[in-house]
């Protein structure tokens, strides 16, 4: 029998699950295969493909659904066969990099959305949805230690994750300044940590925060470098750049250019200023421990290079300031004798002289004086020229244009009056005096060649023959030489006078050059001195003073012989003379005395005297005598005393009234009065200076004085305001500090007039002179009597050693106190101060030029400081420019409110005395 039924049981498949797909596997041949799902057991619809090796795949299936294949034959079914999930469509991890607080991410599928992971989370700290770009960048990202990972979701499925990355720390800056260090770019919650450079050690002083961003590190070291560094969640940056604290530099000071010096301010008090050239290498000059507002470097030798200044402060020395120069003294000309010397030449500087008229250098080669100028001789009469000079590239401004004089013109009109023995010669002065003063007068005899000379018509000329006919011609003479002779005189013979044993004898009298016999000489003897006195007749004076008119020169001429030679005029002849402004000229001998009418104050004196107001019986007496023994005594123990050397012998000059048995002395007048004394033959110019005069209580003023000469023979000018004894001295004088000064000439001539003075042979030169100090120096420089007395000005005491000085420039109206009764003697003078008393100092020279209101203005304006002018000074400065006797600080500052040096003071006096034509 059959064995009870059996069945054989079919194999069971295999599946195996893909992306989309599962594949069936280990098939019976010829077996149907069904898929099913393995959730709802629902049979797949799908047909599968056969890939020809045994196996069916089935696409297109859920992805994450779990897949069973059952096969079936001749009625038998397999076991259904184990469960296979279908795979996802996983896309691939994308490329991450770690950047400066961000990640950029690459390598993913266009459309894709990103998203950035913290490593030890798995929230995304950042989503990117539907990225197109190639590449997408995580933007501010905080550094983390940690680090961070990239996935790409497409089709809703996420990748893998990318390779962990870290963002770095941006790097922070540090800026340093005057003692800090401030470090920015700093990362929100980071903590920023600064380290000194050379030894990498961390600052320990805690920073303080701006509320801008940044921190500031305070206190450190200067010239040293620093770095920082920032560190969050374990990520530190890299150091910034190093940072070098500056020191505390000071700021440059302002640099201003002045003659052979620079002036320095907005400086720190205490600091010390360094004086350089441009062109560098050490400084040219420094000045430590400056405490004053402004500081000048004197001695500055004047380069194109120019110069710049710096303070040191705290051991830091400043930035330059801006370049300035020095600029160069200007050279003052004179012109002699064929030759022109400059003057106030600067040390080693090259002077160059041009020819005014073509503008061209001067060929020749200067010579060196013993004073530091130059002279250019061989140069051509009548010519002029200016100079200028040059030191290192440096130009000063020119000199003032100079003329060289020639010989004057002849004399005209010359006419001869016969004598005993003698005649008396008249001419007219030449209109031309060639460009120098007429300094004398020369007169030849024909036959004979006899020669007499003098200053001016009439001249005398002795020694002739009675009896002969004779002719004269005069020549003028100047510094450049004698002029032609003039047309002869008519012929004329002395005579000897038929009558002897006469005390009175006529005069010829000249008026405007014009013999008049109106005069009549008398020779007595008084205390064994003789007496010569002139007398006019009174009718024919007034008759000839109405011929003239206004300004006639009256020349009262006397042949000087005796020890007093005296002038007299009556009360009446002398206001006529005043009403109509004649002027008198007394000669005697070598001596003259020129006194205009209008300097008698007749009223006056008659009121002094007493006298009834017709002036009948009042006399005026003009005197040129010699000494007495008594009087030469005195003045030869004053010169010894102040070291002076007399060089002709002193003649005393004289004026006085008297009424009855009344006198009464004219001592002062109110402008001056010029006294001519001839020196002796054997005098030297070398040694000669000025004169001198003596005052009561045995002591010698300076008067102002020019020395003159006349073929060959020198004569003294002075100008004075008082009368007295004069004498002409010698006394030179120096002083160690003004060698190499630019107010050198200045101060030496002056001081050889003892106008200035020093103490042991040191002048001070640069030191600002007080009120005092240069009233004094005006006064003695005018020649001024000092008054003794109580002073108008309450600080002024009568033993003040300035209290005559002040007293005689305020009685000439030269100088005023303040409003509270005050002199405020050892004030620093100001410019504008003494140029105001030098204004009024030319109207008793004669050189006050018309100056005021919009001329003034005028004058005023083309300086930049023209506006900072008192009000009450401007007319005097302005004055004062157009004189020439006084400048600018520079081409553009006026600088009215500066003090003025002792130098400066001096350079001023010498100038009104020169422009004044009174030295």
């Amino acid at each position: 029998m059959n064995s009870s039924f059996v069945g054989v049981s079919l194999r069971t498949p295999t599946a195996t699950a893909g992306v989309g797909y599962v594949t069936v596997g280990n098939i019976y041949s010829g077996a149907a295969v069904t898929l099913y799902e393995t959730t709802t057991n629902q049979a797949v619809s799908a047909t599968p493909t056969d890939p020809g090796d045994g196996t069916l795949k089935y696409e297109g299936l859920e992805a994450r659904k779990s897949y069973y294949a059952v096969q079936e034959i001749n009625g038998v079914a397999s076991q259904g066969s184990i469960g296979a999930t279908v795979q996802p469509a996983i896309p691939a991890a994308p490329t991450a990099q770690g950047l400066e607080e961000s990640v950029k991410a690459s390598d993913y599928t266009s459309g894709a959305t990103l998203k950035l992971y913290l490593s030890t989370s798995a929230t995304p700290v950042a989503t990117a949805p539907n990225v197109t770009a190639t590449t997408y960048t995580f933007e501010n990202v905080e550094p983390n230690g940690g680090g961070y990972y990239v996935t790409q979701t497409v089709a809703g499925e996420e990748s893998l994750n990318s390779s962990f990355v870290g963002a770095s720390l941006r790097m922070p800056t540090a800026t340093a300044g005057v003692g800090y260090v401030t470090v920015g770019n700093i990362y929100p919650g980071a903590a920023v940590t600064l380290y000194e450079a050379d030894s990498n050690a961390a600052v320990t002083a805690a920073p303080t925060d701006s509320g801008d961003g940044t921190l500031k590190y305070e206190g450190l070291e200067a010239r040293k470098s620093y770095y920082a560094v920032q560190e969050i969640n374990g990520v530190a940056s890299s150091g910034s750049p190093y940072a070098t604290v500056q020191p505390a530099i000071p700021a440059a000071p302002t640099a201003q250019g002045l003659e052979e010096s620079v002036k320095a301010s907005d400086y720190t008090s205490g600091a010390t200023l360094k004086l350089y050239l441009s062109t560098g290498g050490a400084p040219v000059a420094t000045a430590t421990s400056v405490a004053g507002t402004t500081y000048t470097f004197e001695n500055v030798v004047p380069n194109h290079d120019q110069y710049y200044v710096t303070q040191t402060v705290g051991g830091e020395e400043s930035e330059n300031s801006v370049f300035v120069n020095a600029s160069l003294r200007t050279p003052t000309a004179a012109a002699g004798v064929g030759y022109v010397d400059i003057h106030n030449v600067y040390p080693g500087a090259t002077v160059i002289l041009y020819d005014y008229e073509t503008n061209t250098a001067v060929e020749a080669e200067p010579d060196m004086l013993d004073d530091g100028s130059v002279r250019f001789d061989g140069l051509t009469p009548g010519r002029s020229y200016y100079g200028v000079q040059r030191i290192n590239g440096t130009v000063s401004e020119p000199t003032r244009i100079v003329t060289l004089p020639r010989s004057p013109d002849a004399p005209k009109d010359v006419a001869a009056v016969a004598g005993n023995g003698q005649a008396t010669i008249t001419f007219t002065p030449p209109e031309e005096d060639g460009g120098a003063p007429i300094t004398g007068y020369e007169v030849m005899a024909n036959p004979g060649n006899i020669v007499a000379v003098g200053t001016g018509s009439p001249i005398v000329v002795t020694g002739l023959t009675n009896g002969v006919s004779y002719t004269f011609t005069v020549k003028a003479i100047n510094a450049a030489g004698s002029s032609e002779a003039s047309e002869p005189s008519s012929a004329v013979s002395p005579w000897e006078p038929v009558f002897s044993n006469v005390s009175t004898r006529p005069i010829l009298i000249l008026i405007n050059g014009r013999t008049e016999n109106i005069g009549q000489a008398s020779e007595t003897a008084a205390g064994g001195r003789s007496v010569l006195t002139l007398t006019v007749d009174e009718r024919l004076l007034a008759d000839k003073l109405a011929a003239e008119g206004a300004g006639a020169v009256i020349t009262l001429p006397m042949p000087g012989g005796s020890d007093v030679n005296r002038a007299e005029l009556n009360g009446r002849m002398v206001q006529s003379l005043i009403d109509h402004a004649a002027v008198l000229v007394v000669q005697a001998g070598q001596a003259s005395y020129t006194l205009p009418a209008a300097q008698i104050d007749l009223s006056r004196l008659a009121r002094q005297l007493g006298a009834p107001e017709d002036l009948s019986g009042v006399m005026l007496r003009i005197e040129i005598a010699k000494p007495t023994a008594d009087e030469l005594e005195a003045m030869s123990a004053a010169a010894k005393k102040d070291n002076l050397s007399i060089v002709a012998s002193p003649i005393a000059f004289k004026v006085s009234a008297a009424y009855g048995e009344q006198s009464v002395e004219v001592t002062t007048f109110g402008k001056y009065v010029t006294r001519t004394i001839a020196l002796p033959g054997q005098a030297d110019a070398e040694r000669l200076t000025t004169a001198v005069v003596l005052e009561k209580d045995g002591t010698l003023r300076h008067v102002p004085t020019k020395l003159v000469v006349a073929d060959g023979k020198y004569f003294a000018t002075i100008n004075s305001l008082t009368n007295s004894l004069y004498a002409v001295v010698w006394h030179p004088l120096s002083f160690a500090d003004v060698a190499n000064h630019w107010a050198k000439q200045a101060v030496e001539d002056l001081g050889a007039r003892m106008i200035v003075e020093g103490d042991s042979g040191v002048f001070d030169p640069d030191r600002d002179v007080t009120r005092a100090e240069f009233a004094a120096i005006l006064a003695r420089g005018l020649g001024l009597r000092l008054e003794a007395g109580a002073s108008a000005y309450t600080d002024v005491g009568p033993s003040d050693w300035f209290a005559g000085a002040i007293g005689a420039v305020q009685t000439y109206g030269l100088i005023e106190g303040f409003e509270d009764g005050s002199f405020r003697p050892n004030d620093k003078m100001s410019r504008e101060q003494a140029m105001t008393l030098l204004a009024r100092a030319m109207s008793i020279t004669g050189l006050a030029p018309d100056q005021a209101g919009t001329a003034a203005a005028g004058t005023l304006q083309t300086y930049a400081d023209g506006r900072a002018v008192s009000d009450w000074a401007a007319d005097s400065i302005a004055a004062c420019l157009k004189a020439g006797l006084v400048g600018g600080r520079s081409d553009k500052l006026l600088a009215p409110q500066a003090t003025v040096t002792r130098a400066e003071a001096a350079t001023m006096i010498q100038r009104l005395l020169k422009q004044s034509g009174l030295i």
